[in-house]
């Protein structure tokens, strides 16, 4: 076995080595991987959100309140949550989301005990944006999610709720799969308002089939092929390095995995140290992140040192050289047997 052909199957070696690691760094990333909750799983996390907001409500602390009443929200959909939201941005000032919340709260539970009070506090945040020369508007959509236009710019997607100067305004609807729509809507200037609308689905697009024209099918010669033979070509001078290129990618992309992992396990230990609860959740945040981080480190190590064993499997064995051609021998002696390889790889 020549020397080039030792060093190339060192090099092969290493790419499956590190093929290897990026394999086993994946298992270890995917190990923590988030599982679906059910959805009284989702009731339970929701109310914890919820209480721990309560509690810093009663403390006077309305930003962590607020952040926590939102979270629980975007659980799971619940009028307390957006009723207790609508409290803590009017303790903070914010006459804006304290007037949305509010009436996100009689939107969800129309026959609630305490609307006629409710229904004051939208009163009186009404006036107080009508002092300000805007009033509040909602859209809806059935389905959510479409790209809401006012005038001509783009302002969220639905439910959105924003403040808007009095007046008439052209509103847009934008979904994939459904029909764009327009409505023009008269804002009042003291009173806030909803404007619901129900998306149609969009007709199919339908390309009339080709018309089928006949064409005279001829019967070729029959031809002599010429007698197949085996070209000797030279190997490429480019496929090693490149492929010692890809591999050393490869070998990075795992590094980077490593020092991931690592990073996502620090995080999550401070998760566990953290003194209060915000502390805590921006811990597991930062260790999500590092978690993704590994697993798109690990997807490309994987693919660069496959890519790279794969030039190297090619550079050893697709191309004739000058060496004889590679030979497998048996051989038995006395009481013992054996093989012997020779040539070119």
């Amino acid at each position: 076995m020549s020397r080039s052909h030792a060093l190339r199957s060192l090099l092969l070696a290493t790419s499956f080595a590190c093929s290897a690691l990026a394999l086993d760094v994946a298992s270890s990333a995917s190990a923590d991987a988030p599982v679906t909750i059910t959805e009284a799983e989702k009731k339970t996390l929701a109310l914890q959100k919820f209480d721990l907001g309560e509690k810093a409500f009663a403390e006077k602390r309305y930003k962590d309140a607020i952040e926590l009443f939102l979270r629980a929200d975007a659980i799971i959909e619940n009028p307390a949550f957006a009723f207790n939201a609508s409290l803590a941005y009017e303790a903070m000032g914010d006459d804006s989301a304290a007037l949305s919340w509010a009436r996100e709260y009689l939107y969800r539970a129309p026959s609630a005990d305490d609307r006629a009070a409710t229904e004051a506090r939208v009163a009186s945040f009404e006036k107080k944006l009508a002092a300000k020369g805007v009033q509040q508007l909602t859209v809806r959509t059935t389905p959510r999610g479409a790209t809401v236009l006012v005038d001509g710019n783009a302002v969220g997607v639905t439910p959105w709720t924003g403040d808007l100067p009095p007046g008439l305004h052209v509103i847009e609807l934008r979904l994939r799969g459904y029909q764009d729509q327009s409505t023009k809507v008269q804002l009042p200037a003291v009173k806030s308002q909803l404007v619901e609308i129900g998306l149609k689905v969009a007709a199919a697009e339908q390309t009339p089939p080709l018309p089928l024209r006949e064409t005279p099918v001829s019967t070729p010669a029959p031809q002599e092929k010429p007698p197949l033979t085996t070209p000797s070509e030279p190997r490429p001078a480019w496929l090693l390095p490149t492929s010692l290129t890809v591999l050393g990618l490869g070998l990075g992309a795992a590094g980077a995995a490593v020092g991931l992992e690592f990073a996502r396990a620090g995080a999550e230990e401070d998760a566990q140290l953290a003194p209060i609860q915000l502390d805590a959740e921006e811990h597991l945040q930062r260790r999500n992140d590092f978690r993704t981080g590994a697993r798109v480190a690990v997807g490309f190590a994987a693919g660069l040192t496959l890519l790279g064993s794969a030039g190297l499997l090619v550079d050893l064995f697709a191309f004739d050289v000058d060496d004889q051609a590679a030979q497998l021998q048996g051989r038995c002696l006395g009481d013992g047997c054996g093989i012997s390889l020779s040539g070119a790889f």
